[in-house]
């Protein structure tokens, strides 16, 4: 099989993967209060946003860490807008 091929249903398994799990524990969650399905999202969204400041400042003479770093960066984005969508999803369906 194409290494692309291997990359993309990996990529496809952490979507789903990600946005099910958040799916449920937003549901469980805003049972208080609707709007804390995005507490999830937005942690992701600071972890990701932290990652990319760490890649893009990281110093030069590391070697492949930089590159490491924004890999787990462009993951961490991935994941973040699969629980973002699912957040959206419950805040949608919520009953008001």
């Amino acid at each position: 099989m194409d290494e692309h091929v291997i990359l993309y249903i990996n990529i496809a398994i952490i979507i789903v993967v990600s946005g099910f799990v958040n799916y449920y524990l937003s549901r469980w969650i805003s049972k208080s209060n609707k709007w804390l399905v995005f507490i999830i999202p937005g942690v992701l969204f600071l972890i990701s946003l932290g990652l990319l400041l760490l890649g893009l400042t990281m110093d030069q003479g590391v070697g492949f860490g930089a590159l490491g770093i924004i890999i787990l960066f462009a993951f961490t984005m991935v994941v973040f807008i699969s629980t973002f969508v699912s957040s959206l999803i419950v805040f949608m369906r919520h009953k008001f």
